[in-house]
């Protein structure tokens, strides 16, 4: 088992890439994140994935033709021997496996509106921007799923193992993180 197992969940804008980034970085893991599995399997495929429904379609879709387990499984494969980081868990049956595996999951909270301006300097063409009402409107359709393979963030993030209050300076996050860490 590899030392360190963890997963970022939270909404777009919530700090996964910074914090994944981080812990990459300070403790020597890899950082996987399954938006870029997907990508490699869609490009396998011929298939471009440029919106959030795209990716979420597709991941549905290798979910009924490689099994429910497929993404976790691969991101899974690429821990290193000290373990890897999880930049976006979505899914709460990849979530249940992760943590079954001894994986532990930190919940990133923050607000809308900063998570909203966040993410409008990102310029990425997967998520609308132009306002908070359809930014929001886009995350309870794609992150709060009635299908049991499609993605329920705030599911994942309400069962996590730790709780981050992500909207503060990102030194403090990180104090945060090396806390968990330390307790782990």
């Amino acid at each position: 088992m590899p030392e360190l197992l963890l997963a970022l969940a939270g909404n777009p804008g919530s700090g996964k890439t910074s914090i994944s980034n981080y812990v990459a970085a300070r403790y020597g893991i890899p950082r996987v994140t399954g938006s870029e599995i997907l990508l490699e399997w869609a490009g396998d495929l011929g298939i471009d994935l440029v919106s959030r429904t795209d990716y979420t379609n597709f991941h549905h879709r290798m979910s009924q033709e490689r099994g429910t387990q497929a993404l976790i499984g691969a991101i899974l494969e690429r821990q290193g021997t000290k373990g890897l980081i999880n930049d976006g868990l979505r899914v709460w049956s990849d979530s249940e496996t992760f943590k079954s595996l001894g994986g532990k999951v930190i919940a990133l909270w923050c607000p809308l509106n900063e998570r909203l301006s966040r993410v409008s300097r990102l310029n990425d063409s997967k998520y609308r921007t132009d306002n908070a009402d359809a930014f929001l409107a886009d995350e309870v359709v794609a992150y709060n799923s009635s299908d049991p393979h499609g993605q329920h963030t705030l599911k994942v993030m309400g069962a996590a193992d730790y709780d981050i209050e992500a909207n503060r300076p990102l030194e403090e996050v990180f104090a945060q993180i090396d806390a968990i860490i330390a307790q782990i």
